[in-house]
């Protein structure tokens, strides 16, 4: 398995039937961090990462 995510950020990955949940984070609540990008063997998703108050709480996407 190969993984790239476009800024640093704790990432867990759970294989699933079908696909990856992905739970994305970001623990130095970094402002200017709106996007984080996660590839996995070759597959991208985008993840929102939460602003304001929500800043730091994770993301959870899943990818086909």
């Amino acid at each position: 398995m190969t993984i790239e995510v476009s800024s640093p950020c704790a990432l867990l990955i759970e294989k699933e039937k079908g696909g990856y949940t992905i739970s994305v984070t970001d623990p130095e609540m970094n402002k200017d961090c709106t996007e984080i990008r996660v590839k996995i063997n070759g597959k991208s998703v985008s993840c929102a990462m939460p602003q304001g108050r929500y800043g730091g709480k994770s993301t959870v996407v899943f990818m086909r």
